[in-house]
C-alpha cells in the first residue's frame, strides 16, 4: 500500500510540473522555456538539457550562465575591419562579369538630339518617310501623360519642349524609339549667385567594399583628381532603399527601435504612415534646393522610385524641374506604360543597360543652366541590385563619364553614395556579406575652390574616421542647400556641430564636429544593422537553432494566416537539413543573445533572427525577417509587399 501511495504521489506531484510549466508557456510572450518543449517538438536530446541549456563548442560543453558580462550600454563603439578581398568570398568574386559581353547592335537608329534640337537622319531615312515625335509628361511618380504626336522637319528638325519622347516613322511597326535630353526651361527662380552645384550619383546596393573592389579606375579619380574624401563607416539604417530612403532624403526614422540585449526601446518609426502619404508633404531635401532657387533633376533608371516602391503613395506632384521618370516607365518590366518594342531596342538592340542612360544625362545635364545652381540626384537601382559582379565592367564607364564632366564637377559638390550593401546575392550568406549589407558606400568631393580651406579639409577627414548613419547625410544635404553660398576659404567649420532653426536635424552634418558618443543606440540604428562590433563566437547547438528556428517560422506563418494571402501561399516548416549558423555574444543582462541563420522549406529561404538565452528560456528578439536570398518569382503570385520575403507561392 505505501508503494502504490508512493507512485500516485510521484504521478500527481509530475502532473502539477507539467500544468504549471504548460501555463508558464502559455502565458510567455515571445519567448520558449526549453524545457517545456520536450514533447512538443519530440527532440529526445532535449532531455539532456531539462534544467540547462548548454551550448557545444570546440572547447566542449559550456554554460551559457558562466559567460562573461557584455557593457550594456554598448556606448563604445568597435568599427570593423573590412577586407574588399577577404579570402571567404574570394570564390564569389568574378571580375569578367559583363551583361552585355559579345553584343552587336542590332536596331539601327534613325534619330538623334542634339543641342535640344530633335534630327531625322537623312542618310538612312527617304523624303517620303513621315516620322514624329510625342512628349510624355510626369505627373506623379506613377502616372504620365503624353502631347499629340507632332512632325519632325527633314531639314530643321523639330524642339521638342519635354525631357522624353517617344518617336515612330510612318508605322510604328516600322520605327519607333525613345530619347531623353535636358529641355532648358526659362525658369525664373531667385538664387545666391555664390551658391555651389549638387550632384548626387546614388548606386543602390553598394557597400563600401564592394565598390573598392569593383571600381579601382573610378575609385582612383575620385580620390586623385576630385580629391574626394571616402567615409568607410557609413551604417545604414532601414533594410531596403526606401526604408533608408526616408531618412537620408527626408530625415525620417522608418524602422521601429525596438528593445534588444544591447538597448532599451527608443521609438516608433513611420514606415507605414511614410508610406500611405505624398511625400510632396514631406521634407524632401530636394524641395528645400527648389526653395533656395536651385535648378533640380531627378534621374532614375528603374521606374518604382525609391518612395513608392513596391505599393506606396511616393511623390503625388513633381518633386524636380526635370524629373526623368517618363523615360523609365516605358522600359521597366512590369509598368503599366512598359512597351516590349522600345524595352528590346532600348537594351539589347543597340547594347546599352539602364546606367547608361542616367549617366548620359547626367553629363548633359552639368552643362546646361549656365551660372545657375543646380541639384541632381541620379539614380543607377538596377546596375547591382542583383549581382555583387556586375560592376566590374562598369568602372570603365564611370571613369569616362566622370572625366567628361571633370569641369562641371570641380566646381561643385558631387557626393557619390548607396542606400545599404547587397541584400540578395550569395555572398549575403556569409559573414563578410552580412557586414557589407549593412555598410553602404560613401564619398564626396567639394569644389575645388574650397579645397584650400585647411579648417573644412580636416574636419572631413576627422569626421571620415567616425561611424555615421543616413541622418548625418541628411543634415549634411540639408546644410549644404541652405549654407553653401556663404562659404569661402577662411568661413571656420570646427566649432560646433552645425544646427538651423527651420530644421530639426536627427544627425549631424558631416562639414562639422559630430555628436557624441558614436554607437548605435545614441545614432538611432536598429540593433540588427549595427556595424559596431560585440565579441561573439560562431558555435554549435542543434537544440537551440530547431527551437528559434520553430519560433522564427512559426511567426512568418502568423504573418501570412493573418493577411489576404493565406490561400496563396504555402506553409513553411524549418529546414533541419540545413547548415545553420549560430553566432554566440558575450552574456548581457537579460542572458545569452543568438544570431540564428536557417533556411525553410519549401522555398529554401534563408532568414536570420536574434534570440537571447536565460534560465532555459528563449526570447525572440527579431520581430520581422527578412529573406536575404533571391526570392522574386518565388512570391510572384501575391502583390509587392514585405509578406514576398514569407511566401512561396
Amino acid at each position: 500500500m505505501e508503494r502504490q501511495h508512493k507512485l500516485l504521489y510521484t504521478f500527481l506531484l509530475a502532473w502539477l510540473v507539467l500544468v504549471l510549466l504548460w501555463i508558464d508557456y502559455q502565458s510567455d510572450n515571445g519567448s520558449v522555456v526549453v524545457k517545456n518543449l520536450v514533447n512538443k517538438v519530440g527532440s529526445k536530446p532535449w532531455l539532456k538539457g531539462l534544467y540547462r541549456l548548454k551550448t557545444t563548442t570546440e572547447e566542449g560543453l559550456k554554460s551559457t550562465e558562466t559567460l562573461p558580462q557584455q557593457n550594456e550600454n554598448v556606448s563604445i563603439c568597435k568599427l570593423p575591419k573590412l577586407d574588399p578581398w577577404d579570402p571567404t568570398i574570394k570564390d564569389l568574386l568574378n571580375p569578367k562579369e559583363d551583361p552585355l559581353e559579345g553584343c552587336q547592335p542590332q536596331y539601327d537608329v534613325l534619330t538623334y538630339v542634339e543641342d535640344q534640337v530633335l534630327y531625322v537622319d537623312k542618310e538612312k531615312v527617304d523624303g517620303t518617310t513621315l516620322c514624329e515625335y510625342q512628349c510624355a509628361y510626369a505627373v506623379n511618380d506613377r502616372d504620365l501623360r503624353y502631347g499629340d504626336w507632332l512632325k519632325i522637319d527633314r531639314e530643321g528638325g523639330a524642339r521638342p519642349d519635354c525631357d522624353v519622347f517617344k518617336v515612330k516613322c510612318d508605322a510604328e511597326e516600322q520605327y519607333t524609339f525613345l530619347h531623353q535630353h535636358i529641355a532648358e526651361q526659362n525658369l525664373t527662380k531667385n538664387f545666391d549667385p555664390n551658391a555651389y552645384s549638387v550632384h548626387i550619383l546614388m548606386i543602390d546596393s553598394t557597400s563600401s567594399s564592394q565598390f573598392i573592389r569593383t571600381m579601382p579606375e573610378s575609385m582612383n579619380f575620385l580620390k586623385n583628381s576630385l580629391e574626394s574624401i571616402h567615409f568607410p563607416y557609413l551604417n545604414k539604417v532601414g533594410d531596403n532603399t526606401r526604408l533608408n530612403a526616408y531618412t537620408f532624403f527626408l530625415g525620417e526614422r522608418a524602422a521601429n527601435l525596438t528593445a534588444n540585449p544591447w538597448g532599451p526601446f527608443l521609438a516608433g518609426g513611420r514606415e507605414d504612415e511614410l508610406c500611405n502619404k505624398s511625400i510632396n508633404t514631406e521634407n524632401f531635401v530636394g524641395f528645400d534646393y527648389n526653395k533656395q532657387g536651385y535648378v533640380t533633376m531627378l534621374n532614375d533608371d528603374w521606374s518604382e522610385g525609391f518612395f513608392n516602391w513596391p505599393n506606396c503613395i511616393g511623390f503625388t506632384e513633381n518633386p524636380a524641374d526635370h524629373f526623368m521618370n517618363p523615360f523609365s516607365h516605358h522600359i521597366t518590366v512590369g509598368n503599366q506604360f512598359r512597351d516590349q518594342r522600345l524595352y528590346e531596342r532600348m537594351y539589347q538592340g543597340t547594347c546599352h543597360e539602364p546606367a547608361d542612360y542616367i549617366l548620359e544625362t547626367l553629363q548633359q545635364y552639368v552643362q546646361k543652366y549656365h551660372n545657375k545652381p543646380k541639384l541632381s540626384i541620379n539614380v543607377l537601382t538596377q546596375l547591382t541590385h542583383d549581382s555583387i559582379n556586375n560592376m566590374y565592367h562598369f568602372d570603365a564607364k564611370l571613369k569616362k563619364a566622370l572625366q567628361k564632366a571633370e569641369k562641371q564637377l570641380q566646381n561643385s559638390f558631387f557626393i557619390v553614395m548607396s542606400d545599404h550593401g547587397n541584400r540578395n546575392d550569395w555572398i549575403r550568406r556569409t559573414t563578410v556579406g552580412a557586414l557589407e549589407d549593412r555598410n553602404p558606400f560613401f564619398m564626396i568631393s567639394i569644389p575645388k575652390k574650397l579645397r584650400g580651406n585647411n579648417n573644412l579639409m580636416r574636419q572631413l577627414q576627422e569626421n571620415s574616421k567616425q561611424l555615421i548613419t543616413h541622418y548625418d547625410l541628411y543634415a549634411t544635404f540639408f546644410e549644404l542647400a541652405m549654407e553653401n553660398h556663404k562659404w569661402t576659404i577662411n568661413t571656420k567649420f570646427n566649432d560646433k556641430p552645425y544646427t538651423n532653426p527651420k530644421r530639426n536635424l536627427t544627425g549631424s552634418s558631416l562639414f562639422h564636429p559630430l555628436k557624441m558618443p558614436r554607437n548605435c543606440n545614441s545614432l538611432l540604428i536598429p540593433f540588427e544593422f549595427c556595424l559596431c562590433q560585440l565579441e561573439s563566437k560562431s558555435v554549435r547547438n542543434d537544440t537551440l537553432v530547431e527551437i528559434a528556428g520553430n519560433m522564427m517560422v512559426e511567426r512568418m506563418n502568423q504573418a501570412l494566416k493573418a493577411s489576404d494571402y493565406v490561400d496563396k501561399c504555402e506553409e513553411s516548416s524549418l529546414d533541419t537539413k540545413f547548415n545553420y549558423t549560430l553566432l554566440q555574444y558575450d552574456k548581457v543582462k537579460d542572458g545569452v543573445p543568438y544570431l540564428v541563420k536557417i533556411s525553410v522549406q519549401p522555398s529554401r529561404g534563408i532568414y536570420e533572427g536574434y534570440v537571447t538565452v536565460k534560465n532555459g528560456r528563449v526570447t525572440l528578439i527579431t520581430d520581422k525577417f527578412w529573406r536575404i536570398d533571391k526570392y522574386a518569382i518565388q512570391a510572384s503570385c501575391i502583390p509587392e509587399n514585405f509578406l514576398r520575403n514569407y511566401c512561396y507561392c
